[in-house]
């Protein structure tokens, strides 16, 4: 399970309002936290735990209390995970298997028609149609090709009748080893990372282009690709880019050694709180986060910029209700949160504000009870005289001297 958040890390720009409100959480991994998903109000978070042929699933209704999926005694083993026909559809590590569960107790194998016994996954994904997407990977041993399979379905219930089932050659050598972590689904078209300088992006109508960049090297967040590259045209060379087909990119045409930057390479774009954030480690090995709300200006020295507690490598970003998660490579998640009136670090205000709630009350029914009892001797004063009333206050009898 999760370990127990950090204590709470406050930090504010010199000329900022706003606030960045860090937490962070210890998996029961070491590895690096590739992806993260909400599937069915659930979050997902997929770690590297040695090597391409060891990669386990966390699951929980929130960051802080999560569990390694089990699957026949042993943590489970997945690439990708959708839910779909009331239950969940999971891509074995292996690349040979499709499982569905309902609780991640029960598992059956699911058949694809038409799936090459030699066939390795790519990955499973629901489209922007809400359609189910399967695709494999084949590498023949004759003409020493490899090929890609793409399978389109409303369900997978009832497989037998596919909307579209497409086979692509991939131009690239047959010993290029595809790397299941790296392959995911942006704007209808899946990217597979296949070697050390370059990707593969495919569309759903089969067609395949050779990407010049790494996954590795840039983040899909708000509908772009980003990545901080080496531009020519900019002065001393490094500059936030941003692309919409993962292969084009249009540079900034300031440079960003203004921030005092030391490794460009690990550099990271990510949402925050509606916002734009350039994750970035100075020449002093600290870690900063350069905020703006204008997609023109990431990486501007003159943002609001907060300094971060702690060493963060992200591998992977998610963002949900206000919050973006980082994950790193060494199985730590990350939380960072904007803080706009200061409230969100003062647990106490809540207590606060009840007790004072608590207290008016009192004083209201003290203020009411005092009224009702005015009312009362004005009535008997009136109607009983004023014998009545004194007499009423004290609660004794009188007497026939008294009067």
């Amino acid at each position: 399970m999760v370990g127990k958040t950090n204590l709470t890390f406050i930090s504010k720009g010199e000329a900022s309002s706003v606030q960045l409100v860090q937490n962070s959480f210890v998996t029961g991994a070491s590895g690096r936290i590739y992806k993260m998903e909400i599937i069915n109000n659930r979050f997902f978070v997929y770690v590297d735990d040695g090597g391409l042929n060891i990669r386990h699933v966390l699951s929980g209704l929130d960051m802080k209390n999560m569990d390694f999926i089990q699957k026949d005694k042993a943590p489970l083993q997945a690439t990708h995970i959708v839910y779909a026909d009331d239950r969940y559809y999971i891509m074995d590590i292996k690349g040979d298997k499709l499982y569905a569960t309902n609780d991640f107790e029960e598992y059956e194998e699911v058949t694809i028609p038409g799936k090459q016994s030699s066939g390795r996954n790519v990955g499973l994904f629901i489209n922007s149609m809400g359609q189910i997407v399967v695709s494999w990977l084949r590498i023949t041993n004759n003409d020493q090709k490899v090929y890609i399979n793409i399978f389109v379905c409303e369900s997978l219930k009832d497989i037998s009748i596919w909307h579209r089932s497409l086979e692509q050659e991939i131009n690239t050598p047959r010993y290029v080893a595809f790397v299941p972590a790296e392959r995911f689904i942006a704007d209808d078209k899946i990217y597979m990372e296949y070697d050390n300088v370059s990707s593969v992006q495919v569309d759903l109508s089969g067609s395949c282009k050779i990407l010049d960049r790494k996954l590795k090297q840039y983040m899909h967040v708000d509908g772009y690709f980003w990545c901080v590259a080496y531009v020519d045209d900019v002065p001393r060379g490094y500059s936030v880019c941003r692309s919409r087909d993962g292969n084009t990119f249009m540079s900034y045409s300031y440079r960003l050694s203004d921030l005092d930057a030391s490794n460009f390479s690990m550099a990271r774009i990510l949402p925050i709180g509606g916002k734009y954030g350039l994750l970035y480690k100075d020449s002093t090995n600290t870690w900063y986060l350069n905020i703006t709300d204008d997609i023109l200006k990431i990486g501007l020295a003159e943002n609001d910029k907060m300094p971060v507690y702690d060493d963060v490598e992200v591998t992977s970003i998610l963002e949900n209700d206000g919050k973006t998660y980082l994950g790193t490579g060494n199985g730590v998640i990350y939380e960072f949160q904007l803080d706009y009136d200061g409230m969100l670090q003062r647990p106490d205000v809540m207590v606060i504000r009840t007790m004072a709630a608590k207290e008016a009350l009192a004083q209201s029914l003290q203020y009411t009870d005092d009224c009702i009892k005015e009312l009362k001797n004005y009535i008997d004063e009136k109607f009983c005289g004023k014998e009545a009333v004194e007499d009423d206050s004290t609660g004794v009898e009188p007497t026939e001297n008294e009067g």
